[in-house]
């Protein structure tokens, strides 16, 4: 299963990719940063100050073995944030086994996809970009690393992509498709970190009020508009409470 789900990945990448050149060297850089952080970053963060990782292997093993015992998952009053990555931490465990640096192959390979989401925006919305752009997308050493660990950051990154990419295509052609794309994307995002759900429901009911000024849909665009505000005060509301 995981050799099928990372074969896919990597097809993924490099069918959508600006070249296969930069789509090898994306994939490079990414297996370079899981291996220096397996290596040496995460012993010395372990040692000196504890590791969120060990944390999501713990709940995640008992998970995993909770799914292959009862066939169900363990049941919390909080099943956002950290619990919801150890759900999916326990879920790999039970399809690939209790090994975090098969997650973070997988996790670095999510987030691979979403720096790729959001580059095709960039470019399919406004038609020209810039190399410092791609590089900073692709290359940035702060997100390779944080976006290939053991952690909530890669799927959070990716999500992200995915709603960049659903913005866009909704402001541009206000398809009902992009729409719940956007709506998805904030559900995701929701469950894995709530406060980054309300930053991104505020920013895409600005776009949306502002696009409904000029756009032919305008009663598309303002539906759009109050529906995401609303979804901003209710999500801001619930972590307030």
């Amino acid at each position: 299963n995981f050799v099928v789900l990372v074969a896919w990945i990597l097809i993924w990448l490099f069918r959508n990719a600006e070249s296969p050149q930069i789509a090898a060297a994306l994939v490079a850089a990414r297996l370079g940063t899981v291996l220096v952080a397996t290596i040496l970053i995460e012993p010395y963060y372990l040692s000196a100050t504890g590791l969120d990782a060990e944390l999501y292997h713990s709940m995640g093993m008992q998970i995993s073995q909770t799914l292959r015992a009862n066939g169900t998952l363990p049941i919390t009053g909080l099943n956002w944030g950290t619990n919801s990555y150890a759900i999916y931490t326990g879920i790999c465990y039970l399809l690939f086994g209790p090994s975090q640096l098969a997650v973070k192959l997988l996790n670095t390979g999510i987030a691979a996809i979403g720096s790729i989401l959001f580059y095709k925006t960039y470019v399919w919305y406004y038609g020209t970009t810039s190399r410092i752009l791609r590089l900073l997308l692709f290359f940035s050493p702060t997100l390779l690393y944080w976006s290939s660990i053991h952690g909530k950051d890669p799927l959070t990154f990716f999500f992200l992509g995915l709603g960049y990419w659903g913005t866009a295509r909704f402001a541009k052609e206000g398809s009902k498709r992009s729409f719940i794309t956007c709506l998805f994307s904030a559900f995701c995002l929701f469950l894995i970190r709530p406060h980054i759900c309300c930053v991104y429901l505020g920013a895409l009911s600005v776009v949306f009020i502002v696009r409904s000024l000029s756009a032919k849909r305008a009663t598309t665009m303002r539906f759009a508009a109050v529906s995401c505000l609303a979804l901003a005060f209710l999500a801001g509301n619930f972590l307030v409470h």
